[in-house]
């Protein structure tokens, strides 16, 4: 078989892991299997935890096309790209500033430069594909990164203090409000991590309810007082 763009060679469908990457989010046909598989799960995690939650159905693997525009087999022949949140993260000219904050496009960086040259993120390309992650490396640097993600020491959750929020907009928010409906960075779902709340990006009653165990106030007062319980969580008070 021909290879796709990244020298990776164009498999079927056998070759690929249909699990999903994380939680109930699965990308349709899966990626290739083995140590590609460790880095889109890797991957994967740090992009639904730093960047944004990652949505069930949105998001893409495996699948044999052309790169749009070209001739060229698409990494994702290769099963060995994926595309995120694709429908809020779409292909095109400036798009990627129109869909990401400036500080999610810096994390995305970021994880860009932590992977080592082993992924790459198309939200810098000429014509921005802000919800597309590939492979770039060879088999050998997949092979040494997917070993440093399989032997590392798993980070237990903490609180975090913030020391400064200079020049930070923080939201008021409230019981009701959702993150999927809000214009600003998984405020919610940070939230909820932070009080041990299932982190679904709802606040409801039971998020309501961790809260007011969190900060020591009855879940009424809580939803009274949401500016204290912000000022709280991001050591403020």
């Amino acid at each position: 078989m021909p290879n796709s763009q990244n020298g990776w060679p164009i498999v079927p469908r056998s070759a690929v892991d249909e699990a999903p990457l994380i939680r109930n989010v699965r990308v349709p046909n899966g990626v290739l299997k083995g140590d590609v598989a460790i880095v889109f799960r890797w991957l994967a995690e740090q992009y639904d935890r730093r960047v944004e939650r990652l949505k069930p159905g949105e998001c893409w693997g495996w699948f044999v096309k052309v790169i749009e525009g070209s001739t060229t087999p698409s990494n994702h022949g290769s099963a060995t790209a994926v595309d995120f949140n694709a429908p809020d993260n779409p292909m095109g000219q400036g798009t990627t500033k129109r869909s990401m904050t400036s500080a999610q496009i810096a994390t995305c960086h970021e994880i860009e430069r932590e992977s080592g040259g082993v992924l790459a993120w198309g939200g810098d390309w000429s014509r921005n594909d802000p919800m597309h992650w590939e492979i770039r490396g060879s088999r050998a640097a997949v092979r040494a990164f997917a070993a440093k993600i399989t032997q590392a020491t798993p980070v237990p959750p903490r609180k975090v203090t913030m020391l400064t929020l200079d020049a930070v907009k923080l939201p008021v928010l409230k019981q009701g409000d959702r993150d999927d409906r809000l214009d600003g960075y998984n405020h919610i779902t940070r939230m909820q991590r932070i009080v041990g709340a299932d982190d679904d990006g709802i606040w409801g009653a039971a998020t309501t309810d961790a809260l007011s165990r969190w900060v020591k106030l009855p879940p009424a007062q809580c939803r009274q007082t949401t500016e204290q319980i912000w000022r709280r969580l991001y050591g403020l008070a």
